[in-house]
């Protein structure tokens, strides 16, 4: 899974994130988008994929195996030799070798990436511990209705509510010893929005929010070149603040919408610092949080399973990989549905199905493996091989995993076109289609218990050299 991959299957959950955001915000419960952003931050900073038939890019891969064996082998009745064009046009064009430019590239591109790594991650750190900073300037609060708050809010992790001159909005910061900093001009005789900032800043404690804001700003770090990202960590900070809003209305009820938008528009006016591993009370924009807390509601049944159903069904389907390359190799899954024997027909032609390559086939034959192997043989443009174990199919159970092993001749720098499929019911599907350079390995997993028999088309204009063939 390269960095780049990780990527563009990231933006396309941003989008399709942002999307639901647009359309469902004010109707699912606001804790709903922090989870999902959470799960584009796993797509974001985990490079392994869980493999999945329900994945969205399941389809994209079936739809596109099938666009490419047709594509290919339609070219084939042209009898082009690309193969060799290429190969004349790279000897007259230049001395310098591509590959190297390519390494050249390879390598600025790296660098260019490293150092913008570096300059983000600066940014936020220095923010951050230049707020920290000013932070220890701070001084406890001696006040009756905040220990009394304390000690009806008690939370397992210690907290420590503190006055400062340097902030002038109420911000929480500390993952492992969380500290609520008020401002020194807090009016601490009003018992009503001294509730309305302590419940708020302690619902940031409770969902463990400075953690989703690190990884966050590692998120836009590591992929700083991406537009995407940083729309998601714009929307993601807000989302984390309407949270926050809807536990207090949940938690103080209905009745004090109003004036605890109120009390927003009131901090709102008090301009702020940018620090980037900090809750702040305050976050712009005020009016989408004022519209959203004056049209909070108590969320019904059928909205929570929204919520859930939501985030199960966006996590499967844009996180998981397709069945076909969950493993950087290549991979089928068949939706066969009788396991029964393969019957060797007098002219594949006659069993050629629709979305397989045998279609375009010209002309075939039956080599049987001695040992797992097959020796030197040659494959034409649009002549299947069809490859038994010694007259016999291979037993395969669901799951089971089979290696297909193919050394040519190297006659073309850019390789030769070919597939390879398997057999089963007398249905033919392609699992590789492609240019094969010198070697090639196809991991084949079985899609349900059977019996399996394998093919290998020439795809190329020029006669293909097999020196030889295992499956094992």
């Amino acid at each position: 899974m390269t960095i780049l991959k990780m990527n563009f299957l990231a933006s396309i959950l941003i989008f399709v994130i942002t999307f639901i955001r647009i359309t469902m915000l004010q109707w699912l419960p606001k804790k709903t988008f922090p989870v999902l952003w959470s799960v584009v931050l796993y797509r974001l900073l985990v490079p392994f994929f869980v493999s999945s038939k329900f994945s969205v890019y399941t389809l994209i891969n079936v739809l596109k195996n099938r666009l490419i064996n047709t594509t290919t082998f339609l070219e084939l009745e042209f009898s082009i030799d690309r193969n060799a064009v290429s190969d004349i046009a790279s000897n007259i064009t230049s001395t310098v070798p591509l590959t190297n430019v390519a390494d050249m590239n390879i390598l600025l591109i790296r660098v260019l990436w490293i150092i913008g790594i570096c300059v983000c991650a600066l940014f936020f750190l220095i923010s951050h511990f230049r707020c920290l900073m000013e932070y220890k300037t701070s001084l406890p609060v001696e006040n009756a209705l905040i220990e009394k708050w304390k000690q009806e809010h008690f939370i397992k992790r210690r907290v420590d509510i503190r006055q400062s001159d340097k902030v002038t909005t109420a911000l929480t910061y500390g993952l492992f010893r969380p500290v609520v900093l008020l401002p020194k001009t807090t009016d601490w005789t009003d018992e009503t929005q001294l509730q309305y900032i302590l419940t708020h800043e302690y619902a940031h404690i409770q969902e463990l929010d400075i953690l989703l804001k690190w990884f966050l700003a590692i998120s836009v770090c590591v992929h700083w070149f991406n537009p995407f990202v940083w729309i998601m960590y714009i929307l993601a900070n807000r989302d984390i603040e309407l949270s926050c809003d809807e536990t207090v209305v949940w938690t103080l009820g209905e009745t004090v919408r109003y004036s605890y938008a109120l009390t927003l528009i009131e901090l709102e006016e008090k301009k702020s610092s940018f620090t980037p591993f900090a809750n702040r009370f305050s976050k712009n924009p005020i009016e989408e949080r004022m519209v959203l807390i004056m049209k909070t509601r108590r969320v019904s049944f059928i909205g929570i399973l929204s919520a859930f159903a939501i985030i199960i069904s966006t996590s499967i389907a844009f996180t998981t990989d397709s069945v076909s390359e969950a493993s950087g190799t290549v991979r089928f899954t068949s939706q066969d549905t009788t396991p029964e024997g393969i019957e060797t027909p007098n002219n594949f032609m006659e069993t050629r199905t629709a979305n397989c390559s045998v279609d375009f086939v010209k002309s075939e034959e039956v080599i049987n493996l001695k040992n797992g192997t097959a020796s030197e043989h040659d494959a034409e443009n649009g002549k299947m091989i069809l490859y038994k174990d010694q007259n016999e199919t291979w037993s395969l159970k669901q799951g089971e995993t089979i290696c297909i092993d193919v050394n040519i001749e190297d006659v073309f720098k850019d390789g030769q076109t070919a597939v390879i499929g398997y057999v089963i019911d007398n249905s033919y599907t392609d699992i590789f289609s492609g240019k094969i350079t010198h070697n090639e390995s196809v991991e084949f997993v079985a899609p349900k218990e059977g019996n399996y028999a394998f093919y290998f088309i020439g795809a190329s204009s020029d006669t293909i050299y097999i020196h030889s063939l295992s499956i094992s």
